[in-house]
């Protein structure tokens, strides 16, 4: 008996180190998929609005104001909170994204704010309400490409019930690289809250 236990103390050992040694030379491949699955793109046709969700880079309004400009959509609409920043004194993402849109060329009458957002979850709802007031049937939905995953499921939930097109777009020269997100302290970071911030959706309902 005493063998018997030794032959499987030594099986058990034998598959851990193999495990450690898989984790250790597949790491790239594995760390990639985690990535990678926080992406979420369609294929792109033209809307009748275009959404930039609020928050993260700048990147999320300049890719948002590209596609404007190539005449995918008519309107535009900027999410936001408002951001902690002293020096801009009492001022919004969406707001700053207006005005970037407006710098660039976008006639203010093209643009919708949001101003009440405060997560994913509050865009969701409060493009509903714009879509139903304007009745848009068709919408590009823009952020960076480790929300869009989260974006899609939440967006989905909530235009279950109606008869709009849902498309999502990532930003295309984003910093965040699926391939090599772990390399650095923001991708480790924002790759992380987003799967907190996955977990808590589940836990809510959201998703």
């Amino acid at each position: 008996m005493f063998y018997f236990k030794k032959k499987t103390l030594k099986r058990i050992v034998f598959f851990i180190i193999s495990f450690l040694f898989f984790l250790l030379f597949s790491y790239k491949f594995w760390l990639s998929q985690i990535g990678k699955y926080l992406v979420y793109q369609t294929t792109l046709k033209p809307a009748d609005v275009i959404v930039v969700l609020g928050g993260g880079e700048k990147e999320r309004s300049i890719q948002g104001i590209k596609l404007f400009k190539q005449k995918y959509a008519k309107k535009i609409i900027f999410t936001g909170e408002k951001l902690d920043v002293p020096s801009l004194g009492e001022v919004h993402w969406a707001q700053l994204a207006k005005k970037e849109a407006m710098l660039n060329g976008i006639e203010e009458k093209d643009i919708i704010i949001e101003l009440q957002s405060h997560s994913t979850y509050d865009d969701a709802l409060l493009i509903k309400e714009t879509v139903e007031k304007y009745g848009f049937k068709a919408l590009i939905i823009i952020s960076e490409p480790y929300h869009m995953k989260r974006a899609f499921f939440v967006f989905k939930k909530r235009f279950k019930k109606n008869a709009i097109t849902l498309m999502f777009y990532p930003v295309q020269d984003s910093w965040f690289s699926a391939d090599n997100w772990w390399t650095s302290e923001k991708g480790l970071v924002r790759v992380n809250n987003e799967y907190i911030k996955f977990i808590y959706y589940l836990y809510k309902g959201y998703i």
